[in-house]
């Protein structure tokens, strides 16, 4: 379980651009992750339209799946100023995450644009934190994957099978990602 939660995550973070290069960045209507419930104002099974308004309606760039998925990308993920994703099962929020840029050379940072920069916790906790921090906040929390590893990741359990999960570049051990998911998305 604790590998398909990072696998998943690590699948969002590492998501090719597709036809959402250049699509404008999320204008939250709130700055607030609220672990492991909601970020940037959008929780888990709000309806699809609800929030995409959450975020700009006219921002992102989204794209119809089979089986009544849907995927709404704001950002570029191949550019160094990062990306954010939606993503809905049968018209409601099933994933939110928000994933940091890469390097030239294609290894990830842990900074991205300012408005994905913004969103944190209220322990001031989103992509650039150290582990450390993470950890204190949330002890109940679990490791996926190994330290040792170029990525992996901080599990906090949520409500069911939902949970958040923060991605962490195991040089640095500061955060390039936060994944939050109702436990089907991937």
């Amino acid at each position: 379980m604790r590998r398909v939660a990072l696998a998943t995550c690590l699948l969002v973070a590492l998501l090719p651009a597709g036809s959402a290069l250049g699509a404008s960045f999320p204008k939250p209507t709130s700055n607030l992750i609220v672990v492991p419930k909601s970020i940037g104002g959008v929780s888990l099974n709000v309806r699809e339209g609800k929030a995409r308004a959450s975020w700009g309606k006219k921002r992102g760039s989204c794209q119809k799946f089979s089986n009544g998925v849907a995927r709404c990308e704001y950002g570029d993920g191949s550019r160094p100023a990062g990306v954010a994703y939606l993503e809905f099962r049968k018209h409601k929020v099933s994933a939110v995450s928000i994933v940091a840029g890469y390097r030239k050379d294609g290894s990830q940072k842990s900074s991205a644009a300012p408005v994905l920069m913004k969103l944190k916790d209220k322990n001031g906790i989103g992509i650039g934190a150290k582990l450390s921090k993470v950890k204190r906040a949330y002890p109940k929390g679990t490791l996926v994957g190994k330290p040792s590893e170029p990525v992996f990741g901080y599990r906090v359990k949520g409500r069911g099978k939902s949970s958040m999960t923060f991605g962490i570049v195991g040089s640095s051990r500061k955060v390039f990602s936060v994944f939050l998911s109702d436990g089907r998305a991937g």
